[in-house]
Parts: C-alpha cells; sequence; structure tokens
C-alpha cells in the first residue's frame, strides 16, 4: 500500500511540475506587406471630368486595384463614360484599365505613374480606336488614392480626370 501511495504522489507532483513548465513566447517575427499589397482593393470617391478645359463633372466613383506582384499593380477604371461638351452626346470608353504600373518607394507614400495605349470600340461600330491613358502622377498613402489621368480621346477631346478615393 506504501509503494502505491509513494507512486501516487510522484505521478501527480511529476504532472504539477510538467502542467507549470514555461509558455512559449508568442512569434515576433514581423508580417511583411508587399507595397502591392498593401495598395490593392477598390477605391471609392470623387471622380472630377474636364473635357477640353470646360467647367468639371463630379461624380462618386471607384478604382479597383489589383496587385500583379510585389511592385506592381493594375488600376482599373470600369465602365467609364463621359459627355461630348459640344454635342452633348454620351460616349462610353467602357473599362480604361492601366497594366502593369510600377510603384515607386518602399515605404508610403507609394507613388506611380504610367502610359498605356488602348484599343476601344466606343462608338460600336466593330472598329476600336487607339486611346491613350496616361497617369501624370498618382499616391497611395494611409488608405487614400490619388491620381490624375490624361485621355487622348480623339483628336480636339482632351479629357483630363482627377480621383480622389479611400479603401
Amino acid at each position: 500500500m506504501k509503494k502505491l501511495f509513494l507512486f501516487l504522489t510522484v505521478s501527480i507532483l511529476s504532472l504539477t511540475f510538467l502542467s507549470c513548465s514555461k509558455d512559449e513566447e508568442p512569434s515576433t517575427t514581423p508580417t511583411t506587406t508587399t507595397p502591392a499589397e498593401a495598395v490593392a482593393g477598390d477605391y471609392t470617391g470623387k471622380l472630377s471630368v474636364t473635357i477640353n478645359d470646360i467647367a468639371p463633372i463630379e461624380s462618386d466613383n471607384t478604382i479597383s486595384v489589383e496587385k500583379v506582384n510585389d511592385n506592381t499593380i493594375n488600376l482599373i477604371l470600369k465602365n467609364f463614360s463621359i459627355t461630348d461638351p459640344t454635342s452633348g452626346v454620351e460616349i462610353s470608353l467602357g473599362d480604361i484599365k492601366l497594366s502593369n504600373v510600377a510603384l515607386n518607394g518602399e515605404t508610403e507614400p507609394y507613388t506611380f505613374t504610367a502610359e498605356e495605349t488602348l484599343s476601344l470600340d466606343i462608338f460600336n461600330t466593330g472598329s476600336p480606336m487607339s486611346i491613350v491613358v496616361t497617369a501624370e502622377s498618382g499616391k497611395f498613402e494611409n488608405k487614400n488614392l490619388t491620381t490624375n489621368l490624361s485621355i487622348n480621346v480623339m483628336e480636339g477631346m482632351n479629357v483630363k480626370v482627377q480621383f480622389e478615393g479611400t479603401k
């Protein structure tokens, strides 16, 4: 009986010491986010469109940002349309997408510039037109996106787009 009592006592004490061992510290390795991961998402805000220096037209809109790789993104302005100030005709440009835009900076603010020639059938004729879209300046900072775009729709129609939005 003494042996059984001694065995139980030693077993209980050893379990007590095992359960009181030092807890493991949580991992202190910081997680790193790439610039493209940090800025990817939808930004909603004010879009201001000026055609041929005529008073701007403002609307609420969204620009989507997709990660391509660590420092490269795609910028997409979906279903973009403008109204010709001389004729009043609405011109649908569709989706304006700047592909493979390089982000500058290792930390915020991240900046960018880009230019791309898009082939768009804006008059639904089956004959696409070449349209040059230039991101003259852009900046991501504190979950905000600001950018200035220049869109050369056709000769004599210069479109300037300013956007400020929040993620």
